[in-house]
């Protein structure tokens, strides 16, 4: 793969364009880009020039939304088109990947790497796209075109039965019923889960040609190597069986009805999408005329689109959820600000008064940074402001703030930090910012009547800070998680925005600490290092 691109950016934005083009100047990748400002210039350049990639704004002076897509479309039909959207047109850049798009950037949120990994992608993607296509016109010639009709049906109807559902387990069992015995007599789909688990959704011909469907959930995390389902996962590399033996039937976990599929062909693909590996889809054929010898091309071409399809269905329903829970979450502060704030005509506000205000602005300020330092981490501009803390008062003042909460719970909190402890060199606002997520999950898993307890003490050339609950505590199985970015307790309520915990250990480790968590006698205890000495 050459390492220099070519791209035409259509843009009427001097300021979007402007950061496009000092994108495209950074990184390994040599990118040169050419520019128009309206759609029919850069249809005019399209025509007369070679170019790896269209960067496609769907609001343009002479055309928008979908118009663009299918107009440039339908110009170089051999030229990968990757839009560029706004927060809010997330939906309609999904709808343009429908109408001809290879994939989208949303303005502001993306750096030269993944500008160019993009383009390189729907390139390469593109060009074997092309040869796919190449070589399904030599077979068509030679099979007919009624075979050629026959697929190009079923890919149709492939799209429709993936874009029937945002729930991508239904999406899913919907193309295993289209595929068998629509085009093969098996197919199989493993779609990796949040839980470390596969869940299967698979539909086989019995041995009197009757579809049958079943669910259940596989090992996929610990599948051995040899197991072709998580050979797939793992590597993201498609496994090819000419003849299904008895052996690679157990291997792909087929029941044990399924013996009148042996001495056949099998093929496995792994759903890619954006460079992540979703799962892994499996067609299976018995039938001398299934498939014509193109198990391993369809398995590829399905596992694709509905690697796609998912990962668009998550992106969209993660959206849905972040704003759900954003606005629910921001509505709780706001309230109490509200409730507390003084008529103009009133006299001055008692003290119990401003002290609740200044709680929920605080507490609004820690979400809002919360969610800004998602983006500085993936922007790599993650950075502290060191200065001498005294630790012991700064987790007396964190546990005040939570004082009332924890009141109107019934749960206690406790603060131990054994008097002398020297003063810490970090960043008192992100440590304050640490805190403020850990105590909060801590309350939420501890019972009424409990206690939550906030320590602590030196370890060496240490200090370690933990908070310890009691209550039912968040289960083991997802304590591992427990840290990913938002990652939530399906379970728990209230459920909060999930990337609390994630920034908390980025500014942990951003200091040189450590954190983690694990199961005690009466709940769950979190807890980390950090290094003294550090100026």
């Amino acid at each position: 793969m050459s390492d220099e691109v070519t791209a035409l950016l259509i843009e009427d934005s001097p300021a979007d364009a402007l950061l496009v083009e000092t994108l495209a100047t950074g990184g390994r990748a040599r990118m040169k880009l050419m520019r128009a400002e309206r759609l029919e210039d850069g249809l005019a350049l399209l025509r007369n020039a070679s170019f790896d990639a269209v960067l496609l704004d769907l609001s343009l002076p002479d055309a928008y939304g979908l118009e663009t897509v299918a107009r440039t479309y339908a110009t170089r039909r051999d030229v990968p088109i990757i839009v560029l959207t706004g927060h809010d047109d997330e939906e309609l850049a999904m709808q343009a990947m429908h109408a001809g798009a290879q994939d989208y950037l949303v303005k502001g949120q993306f750096d030269h790497h993944v500008l160019a990994r993009t383009i390189l992608y729907a390139r390469e993607r593109k060009r074997a796209e092309a040869a796919q296509q190449r070589l399904v016109r030599e077979q068509s010639a030679r099979a007919g075109a009624e075979a050629a009709e026959r697929n190009a049906r079923f890919l149709a109807d492939a799209s429709r039965a993936l874009a029937s559902s945002l729930d991508p387990e239904e999406m899913l069992a919907n193309l295993a019923s289209l595929t068998v015995p629509g085009m093969a007599d098996g197919c199989l789909i493993d779609l990796a889960s949040r839980d470390g688990k596969v869940r299967r959704v698979g539909v086989l011909a019995t041995a009197g040609g009757v579809p049958e469907t079943w669910r259940g959930d596989l090992d996929g995390a610990t599948a051995p190597v040899h197991d072709p389902v998580g050979y797939v996962l793992r590597t993201s590399e498609p496994m090819d069986f000419p003849a299904l033996s008895q052996d690679t039937a157990i291997r792909l976990r087929l029941p044990p009805e399924s013996s009148h599929l042996l001495a056949r062909t099998a093929a496995v693909a792994p759903m890619i999408a954006r460079g992540r590996t979703l799962g892994a889809l499996t067609l299976i054929a018995w039938s001398s005329d299934r498939l014509q010898g193109n198990a391993s091309l369809l398995a590829a071409e399905l596992a694709g689109r509905a690697a796609l399809a998912v990962d668009n269905a998550r992106l969209y329903r993660a959206r849905e959820l972040l704003l759900e829970v954003v606005s629910r979450d921001l509505r709780v502060p706001i309230n109490a600000i509200m409730a507390n704030l003084p008529a103009p005509a009133d006299a001055a506000p008692p003290a119990s008064q401003l002290k609740t205000v200044g709680r929920a602005a605080n507490q609004l300020s820690y979400m809002v940074e919360d969610l800004l330092d998602m983006g500085r981490m993936d922007r790599g501009v993650f950075a502290l402001d060191r200065e001498r803390v005294d630790v012991g008062a700064l987790l007396r003042e964190v546990a005040e703030s939570f004082r009332v909460g924890a009141e109107l719970r019934d749960v206690q909190i406790e603060v131990s930090a054994p008097p002398g402890l020297p003063p810490l060199s970090a960043d008192r606002r992100r440590l304050t910012q640490v805190l403020w997520s850990l105590l909060g999950s801590g309350l939420r898993y501890t019972l009424s009547g409990a206690r939550l307890e906030l320590g602590a003490e030196m370890d060496e050339d240490e200090l370690r800070v933990e908070i310890s609950n009691q209550g039912p505590g968040i289960p083991d199985a997802q304590l591992h998680r427990l840290f990913d970015r938002r990652w939530q307790d399906e379970t728990a309520e209230p459920r909060g925005l999930g990337v609390g915990l994630a920034v908390a250990r980025a500014i942990i480790e951003a200091h040189g600490g450590r954190i983690g968590a694990q199961r005690t006698e009466t709940g769950n205890q979190i807890s980390f290092t950090l290094p003294m000495g550090r100026g």
